[in-house]
């Protein structure tokens, strides 16, 4: 298997739960201060811009934070728009109850004229596993992945 193929994708994945603990982490200190604020403490000692902007003002804001590190969660996973209209990306969020990290399966399928490439990210809490198929016809299969090789090449090449 390619090795720049499976580097690339690791950071990826590496990326994304990075990103997906981080709005983790602060939807559940916004998540308490709005139970905290709804059951009426006053947190004005704790938080000094409560004093200057108010409880409902305070609210507002911290309901919108929530909304937007939910968002910035969904967008962990976001492939680089030149993936994206070379093949097809899905992913889905499972969330156990027992776990603090929702699951995350995303699949990319690279197509090409040669022949598909298919990349699957599997995580669980903060690990992950990869599995990249291109199929069993060595030549064709070499091909294919030289092609998503050479668009990975590109995209670093275009990201400096």
């Amino acid at each position: 298997m390619s090795e720049q193929i499976r580097q690339y994708f690791e950071r990826y994945a590496e990326n994304g739960i990075a990103q997906v603990k981080r709005s983790l982490v602060a939807i559940s200190f916004y998540d308490d201060v709005r139970k905290r604020q709804v059951r009426g403490e006053d947190l004005s000692q704790e938080l000094e811009g409560i004093k200057l902007a108010g409880p409902d003002k305070t609210l507002q804001v911290v309901l919108e934070s929530i909304e937007e590190y939910k968002e910035q969660m969904k967008g962990a996973w976001k492939l680089h728009d030149n993936l994206l209209r070379k093949g097809k990306f899905s992913y889905k969020q499972v969330k156990l109850e027992r776990e603090l990290m929702p699951r995350f399966e995303i699949e990319y399928v690279f197509e090409n004229t040669i022949r598909s490439v298919k990349v699957e990210i599997r995580t669980a809490g903060e690990t992950f596993k990869i599995y990249i198929d291109a199929g069993k016809d060595s030549m064709r299969s070499q091909m294919a992945l030289h092609e998503l090789e050479r668009e990975l090449t590109f995209i670093a090449l275009i990201s400096y």
